[in-house]
């Protein structure tokens, strides 16, 4: 569940659950599950950072794209393989 935590991602992943009719109280686990160890991450993060936070922030946009497009290509596999699975 942490690409529900890539920008741009929160919904898709919602709907990819509703579409495998995964149970909500699972999906609700994951989430909150995948959201403290995201932020756990991210505090961590900021800690070890500290003074270097320009160079990261510098770095940051790149990242997301990075994100984005391997979210992009993990959906596109998803439907690729219900699409062959429906064959």
């Amino acid at each position: 569940m942490i690409g529900r935590f890539a920008p741009g991602t929160g919904a898709p992943i919602s709907v990819l659950a509703g579409l495998e009719r995964m149970p909500i109280w699972q999906f609700t686990l994951y989430t909150a599950l995948g959201s403290a160890l995201w932020n756990a991450g991210l505090i961590g993060l900021g800690w070890e950072l500290d003074a270097q936070w320009p160079l990261a922030k510098q770095y940051a946009s790149s990242v997301e794209y990075v994100l984005l497009v391997a979210m992009a290509v993990a959906i596109l596999w998803f439907f690729l393989r219900r699409r062959k699975a429906r064959g």
